[in-house]
Protein backbone atom coordinates (compact mmCIF):
# COMPACT_ATOMS: atom_id res chain seq x y z
CA UNK A 1 0.00 0.00 0.00
CA UNK A 2 1.10 3.42 -0.98
CA UNK A 3 -0.39 5.99 0.92
CA UNK A 4 0.02 9.67 -0.62
CA UNK A 5 -1.44 13.17 -0.85
CA UNK A 6 -0.14 13.50 -3.90
CA UNK A 7 -0.87 12.83 -7.57
CA UNK A 8 0.49 9.04 -8.15
CA UNK A 9 1.16 7.38 -11.77
CA UNK A 10 -0.03 3.67 -11.39
CA UNK A 11 0.62 2.67 -15.03
CA UNK A 12 1.34 4.17 -18.08
CA UNK A 13 -1.93 5.87 -18.35
CA UNK A 14 -3.87 5.52 -14.99
CA UNK A 15 -3.40 7.98 -12.47
CA UNK A 16 -4.25 8.46 -8.74
CA UNK A 17 -5.42 12.10 -8.25
CA UNK A 18 -4.20 12.41 -4.82
CA UNK A 19 -5.37 15.39 -2.65
CA UNK A 20 -7.90 17.30 -4.78
CA UNK A 21 -7.15 21.04 -5.43
CA UNK A 22 -10.34 23.02 -4.38
CA UNK A 23 -11.10 25.74 -7.66
CA UNK A 24 -14.66 25.63 -7.20
CA UNK A 25 -16.49 26.62 -4.71
CA UNK A 26 -18.10 23.23 -3.23
CA UNK A 27 -21.84 23.33 -1.49
CA UNK A 28 -22.16 19.65 -1.41
CA UNK A 29 -25.01 18.45 0.32
CA UNK A 30 -24.82 16.82 3.89
CA UNK A 31 -25.08 13.61 4.20
CA UNK A 32 -25.41 12.22 8.08
CA UNK A 33 -24.12 8.97 9.60
CA UNK A 34 -25.52 6.54 11.18
CA UNK A 35 -25.05 7.78 14.21
CA UNK A 36 -25.99 11.59 13.73
CA UNK A 37 -23.18 12.90 12.84
CA UNK A 38 -21.91 14.95 9.41
CA UNK A 39 -20.46 12.70 7.08
CA UNK A 40 -17.79 15.30 6.60
CA UNK A 41 -14.94 13.56 4.86
CA UNK A 42 -12.07 16.65 4.40
CA UNK A 43 -11.32 15.11 0.91
CA UNK A 44 -11.58 12.05 -1.09
CA UNK A 45 -9.48 11.49 -4.31
CA UNK A 46 -10.03 9.56 -7.31
CA UNK A 47 -8.41 7.78 -10.96
CA UNK A 48 -8.13 8.99 -14.10
CA UNK A 49 -7.36 7.11 -17.25
CA UNK A 50 -5.54 8.74 -20.02
CA UNK A 51 -6.68 7.23 -23.40
CA UNK A 52 -5.89 8.52 -26.88
CA UNK A 53 -9.08 9.93 -27.20
CA UNK A 54 -9.58 11.66 -24.04
CA UNK A 55 -9.66 11.30 -20.11
CA UNK A 56 -11.90 8.58 -18.78
CA UNK A 57 -12.54 10.19 -14.45
CA UNK A 58 -13.30 7.81 -11.82
CA UNK A 59 -14.35 9.24 -8.67
CA UNK A 60 -15.73 8.01 -5.36
CA UNK A 61 -18.29 10.15 -3.17
CA UNK A 62 -16.78 13.55 -4.27
CA UNK A 63 -17.03 15.40 -1.41
CA UNK A 64 -14.17 17.55 -2.91
CA UNK A 65 -16.93 18.01 -5.68
CA UNK A 66 -17.12 16.52 -8.76
CA UNK A 67 -16.48 19.41 -10.92
CA UNK A 68 -12.94 19.65 -8.80
CA UNK A 69 -12.19 16.24 -9.24
CA UNK A 70 -12.68 16.75 -12.71
CA UNK A 71 -10.51 19.72 -12.99
CA UNK A 72 -8.05 18.30 -11.10
CA UNK A 73 -7.81 15.18 -13.82
CA UNK A 74 -7.06 17.35 -16.48
CA UNK A 75 -4.59 19.17 -14.99
CA UNK A 76 -2.88 15.90 -14.34
CA UNK A 77 -2.86 14.42 -17.46
CA UNK A 78 -2.48 17.71 -19.21
CA UNK A 79 -5.59 16.74 -21.30
CA UNK A 80 -8.33 18.32 -21.46
CA UNK A 81 -10.80 16.47 -23.60
CA UNK A 82 -13.08 13.99 -20.98
CA UNK A 83 -14.55 11.26 -22.46
CA UNK A 84 -16.45 9.93 -19.66
CA UNK A 85 -16.86 11.10 -15.37
CA UNK A 86 -18.09 7.87 -13.50
CA UNK A 87 -18.75 7.89 -9.95
CA UNK A 88 -20.63 9.07 -7.06
CA UNK A 89 -21.77 12.68 -7.24
CA UNK A 90 -22.35 13.47 -3.55
CA UNK A 91 -25.62 15.54 -4.54
CA UNK A 92 -28.97 14.86 -2.63
CA UNK A 93 -31.03 17.35 -3.60
CA UNK A 94 -32.66 19.77 -6.50
CA UNK A 95 -30.52 22.75 -5.75
CA UNK A 96 -28.24 25.23 -7.09
CA UNK A 97 -25.35 23.59 -6.72
CA UNK A 98 -27.45 20.28 -8.67
CA UNK A 99 -27.64 23.32 -11.77
CA UNK A 100 -24.11 24.09 -11.61
CA UNK A 101 -22.99 20.28 -11.67
CA UNK A 102 -25.40 19.77 -14.70
CA UNK A 103 -24.01 23.11 -16.49
CA UNK A 104 -20.51 22.10 -16.05
CA UNK A 105 -20.78 19.01 -17.17
CA UNK A 106 -23.27 19.61 -20.57
CA UNK A 107 -20.48 21.93 -21.17
CA UNK A 108 -17.18 19.84 -20.44
CA UNK A 109 -17.80 16.24 -20.84
CA UNK A 110 -19.01 13.79 -23.36
CA UNK A 111 -20.73 11.06 -20.67
CA UNK A 112 -21.75 11.31 -17.19
CA UNK A 113 -22.48 7.59 -15.62
CA UNK A 114 -23.79 8.46 -12.07
CA UNK A 115 -23.96 6.22 -9.71
CA UNK A 116 -23.96 5.87 -5.71
CA UNK A 117 -24.46 8.86 -3.41
CA UNK A 118 -26.03 10.47 -6.27
CA UNK A 119 -30.16 10.96 -5.44
CA UNK A 120 -32.73 9.04 -7.32
CA UNK A 121 -34.51 12.75 -8.08
CA UNK A 122 -30.95 14.33 -8.92
CA UNK A 123 -29.85 11.34 -11.10
CA UNK A 124 -33.44 11.82 -13.11
CA UNK A 125 -32.43 16.11 -13.50
CA UNK A 126 -29.06 14.88 -15.08
CA UNK A 127 -31.17 12.12 -17.42
CA UNK A 128 -33.69 14.75 -18.34
CA UNK A 129 -31.79 18.23 -18.60
CA UNK A 130 -28.98 16.56 -20.58
CA UNK A 131 -30.74 13.84 -22.73
CA UNK A 132 -29.44 15.05 -26.01
CA UNK A 133 -26.79 17.02 -25.15
CA UNK A 134 -24.12 14.49 -23.88
CA UNK A 135 -24.74 10.78 -22.91
CA UNK A 136 -25.90 10.32 -19.19
CA UNK A 137 -26.76 7.30 -17.15
CA UNK A 138 -26.91 5.44 -14.09
CA UNK A 139 -24.55 2.53 -13.74
CA UNK A 140 -25.70 -1.19 -12.57
CA UNK A 141 -23.62 -3.44 -10.64
CA UNK A 142 -21.92 -5.35 -13.25
CA UNK A 143 -21.94 -2.98 -15.99
CA UNK A 144 -19.11 -2.79 -18.50
CA UNK A 145 -18.27 0.49 -20.33
CA UNK A 146 -15.79 0.58 -23.33
CA UNK A 147 -14.69 4.05 -24.36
Amino acid sequence: MHFTKEPYKINKNTYYLGEIIRKYPVNLTKWVLENGQNDEVLDDSGIVINTENGIIVIAGCSHSGICNIVEHAKMITNNNKVLAVIGGFHLRELDENTNKVIEYMKNNVEEVILAHCTADEVCNKFVNDLKGKIKVSVTEVRKEYHF
